[in-house]
């Protein structure tokens, strides 16, 4: 799995090809890692080892606990904020949405 599997479209040949697919399935992908995301000292964490129990093949499981790094790594930059989504589940926000209140 790469970000160019997922791309809006292949640069070099300008077709779409099998990306919308890839991006439904990588969607669908991150949406059940999510439901098993937790936080931890303002991280989120997938507790999963593999993605056998999500039904998902290693190279897609791996590319999307890289994405969560990536996640970690913009809130502890200050850039996003974890939210908790209707459904309970965990995800990022833009900071600026989020401001912190005072008091």
């Amino acid at each position: 799995m790469s970000d160019n599997a997922i791309a809006p479209y292949d640069y070099h040949t300008g077709r779409v090809g099998d990306k919308a697919y890839n991006q439904m399935v990588y969607v669908k992908a991150l949406e059940r890692v999510k439901r098993h995301l937790v936080v931890e000292e303002n991280k989120l964490v997938v507790p999963l080892r593999s993605g056998a129990p999500v039904y998902m093949a290693e190279d897609l499981f791996s590319y999307i606990v890289g994405v969560i790094d990536d996640w970690n790594r913009w809130v502890e930059e200050g850039l996003f904020k974890i939210v908790q989504t209707e459904e309970g589940y965990y995800d990022i926000a833009p900071a600026a949405v989020y401001p912190e209140r005072d008091g």
